[in-house]
Order: structure tokens, then C-alpha cells, then sequence
């Protein structure tokens, strides 16, 4: 009687253990549920919907489309259809991948989706859909076609970096040379000696001014003749100095009047508004400052 109990106490247990088992294990839909859940959750986790469609293809029967997807899949049809511009396939973009995130196994969308990202130059973003579409088993044939359609892809994506690679390297030169330029634009104008002149040493240094003036990429510092001495006439005018950048405070560039050998160099204020002249060769030597009027 004892043993026949014991016997009855243990068919028991298993036969409860096996009801709780049966309780606590997930049907398929219930894990595809599951699944969609979390992928909701982070959109664009590729391996989640690799997961998925794996999952998908052992059920039987297959899950239907839900009206949810189907709509945003007929908007994203739409959009796409009459899209002229980046803007208008993004959108349909969108709703492709709405579509997807709530039938994410869904065959055709993978493929339109692709379609269309390839249209908004998406490349990369269209490979990983592509491929998609290939885990969805579609035969074959397509299979192969889709293949092919990756290595498409793959040349366009390559061609758009490189493309991307020239405008970037365009734009950081067009930058470097726009602030190259700037400073030396900050000093166009006319400039006047600042300090007071000694006519026992530089009789006719007040017959003269500079002006300066952007020609091309360089900046020309012109010697203007202002009251006529020797053989120099009113507004005759010869090139001092032609800089092509500006480093730091000083001026970079070729001094053209000046034949003597020596040291000479231009410093520029910090607020743009004086510049120094330094001089040293075997006559003499000294500095000139001279400030914009």
C-alpha cells in the first residue's frame, strides 16, 4: 500500500511538472511576438531580424501580414511612385521601414525597400537590406539576381565615397585658402606713416603712401606717389610687396622694390589696422610703422 502510494505521489509530480513545463514554454507566435517586441524597441538590430526571419520560415503555417504593415507598406509604394527628390524617397524610406519593423520576415518589402534607398544613394543601407531579402528565401534565380544586385551596390558605394572624399578634400582646400585669404583681405586700404618724419634724414618720405589691394590670391602693397619728386610724377604707383599668405602676424611674400641684400619683413597688428615695415642691410636699418586712414 505504502509502495503503491509512493508509486502515485511520484506519477503526480512528474504530471505537474510536465502541465508547468508545458505552462512556462512559448508557442512560435508567442516568441515571434516576442521578438517584434524587442526589435521595436531598436529598429535597426540586423541580427534581431536575421533572427526573425529564421524563426518565420519554421513556422507553419506561415504568419500573415498584419493591416498594420500592409498600410504602411501601400504608403510607402505611394510616396516612392511619386518621388522626385532625396526628401520625397526618405519618406517613403520610412514607411518601408515601419512596415518592417511590425512584419519584419516580409519578403517583398526587403525588396522595395532596397529599391529605394538605392534611389536616395543609401548604398550601404540598401546592401544590408538586399541581403535581407536573400535570408528571406526568395529561390534561386532571385537569390542570384539579388546577389548581383550587391555588387552593384557595392561599385555605386564605392564611387559615392570617393566622390565624397574629392568634395570633402574640396572643401577643406576652399577653407584653408578662404582663411589664407581673410587676413590678407583685412588689410586692403590706403596706409599712412604713424610716426612723425624727419626731413633732415627722409626729405620726401611725406610725398608717398601705400595702398594695398587684393589682386587674385595675393595681396599687392603699392608704393603711390602723392606730391612729385625727382623723376617720380603725382600718382605714379610701383609695387612694394606682394604677399601670398599671412603667418601668425607676419606677412609671407616677395618683396619687390627693395635690391639690396638684408633682412626685411612686414608684421601686422593684431586688430588689422597698422603694420610694421622692419629693414636691415648694409646702409641702414630701423622699423616703419604705418596705420590705415
Amino acid at each position: 500500500m505504502k509502495r503503491g502510494m509512493k508509486y502515485a505521489i511520484a506519477i503526480l509530480f512528474v504530471t505537474l511538472c510536465s502541465w508547468s513545463f508545458v505552462a512556462q514554454a512559448q508557442t512560435p507566435r508567442e516568441t515571434l511576438n516576442q521578438y517584434i517586441s524587442d526589435l521595436q524597441k531598436n529598429p535597426n538590430d540586423y541580427a534581431l531580424k536575421e533572427k526573425i526571419i529564421r524563426h518565420v520560415q519554421t513556422m507553419k503555417p506561415a504568419p500573415a501580414i498584419p493591416e498594420e504593415a500592409r498600410r504602411h507598406y501601400v504608403m510607402a509604394r505611394t510616396l516612392f511612385d511619386d518621388a522626385k527628390s532625396a526628401q520625397d524617397f526618405g519618406l517613403a524610406i520610412d514607411e518601408f521601414k515601419k512596415a518592417l519593423t511590425v512584419a519584419p520576415w516580409w519578403q517583398e518589402a526587403y525588396l522595395k525597400l532596397s529599391i529605394a534607398l538605392k534611389a536616395a544613394e543609401r548604398y550601404g543601407e540598401a546592401i544590408e537590406a538586399t541581403k535581407l531579402y536573400m535570408a528571406t528565401n526568395p529561390g534561386e534565380e532571385l537569390s542570384r539576381k539579388a546577389q548581383d544586385e550587391i555588387y552593384i551596390l557595392e561599385a555605386k558605394q564605392i564611387k559615392a565615397q570617393a566622390e565624397k572624399a574629392t568634395q570633402e578634400k574640396a572643401v577643406t582646400e576652399a577653407a584653408a585658402v578662404e582663411k589664407k585669404q581673410k587676413g590678407l583681405r583685412d588689410l586692403v586700404g590706403n596706409w599712412y606713416r604713424k610716426m612723425p618724419y624727419d626731413p633732415k634724414i627722409e626729405p620726401y618720405a611725406a610725398n608717398a603712401h601705400y595702398r594695398s589691394e587684393m589682386r587674385g590670391d595675393e595681396l599687392y602693397i603699392i608704393y603711390v606717389i602723392d606730391v612729385p619728386y625727382w623723376d617720380w610724377i603725382k600718382g605714379e604707383e610701383r609695387i612694394f610687396y606682394m604677399a601670398n599668405r599671412l603667418e601668425g602676424n607676419k606677412l609671407i611674400g616677395t618683396f619687390q622694390r627693395l635690391n639690396e641684400p638684408g633682412t626685411y619683413e612686414v608684421t601686422v597688428s593684431p586688430d588689422f589696422n597698422d603694420w610694421e615695415f622692419y629693414y636691415s642691410n648694409q646702409y641702414s636699418s630701423g622699423r616703419q610703422t604705418y596705420t590705415r586712414r
